[in-house]
């Protein structure tokens, strides 16, 4: 299937440690029970996360669980995860 999540909108003060907080997400989300999609979602706000901080550290969990909320918001009109 396909199913579309908007980019999170933050401010990108640094590109490193993404990728990596992106699959940390998705393990986490994925080993917390979650569904694909929802994992996906939760992984994509960590990615976002990680890009809030200049430096090489990665997402931290109250700023990923916050836009991961946004998200949420925003795609609560497009159906069900």
């Amino acid at each position: 299937g396909v199913f579309e999540v908007p980019s999170p909108k933050v401010e990108a003060l640094s590109a490193v440690g993404a990728g990596d907080s992106f699959l940390a997400g998705m393990v986490l989300a994925l080993t917390s029970g979650k569904t694909p999609r929802e994992a996906f979602v939760f992984a994509m706000a960590a990615g976002a996360a990680a890009v809030l901080h200049i430096g090489t550290q990665l997402c931290k969990r109250e700023d990923a669980d916050a836009i991961h909320a946004a998200l949420m918001a925003e795609m609560s009109g497009a159906g069900p995860l």
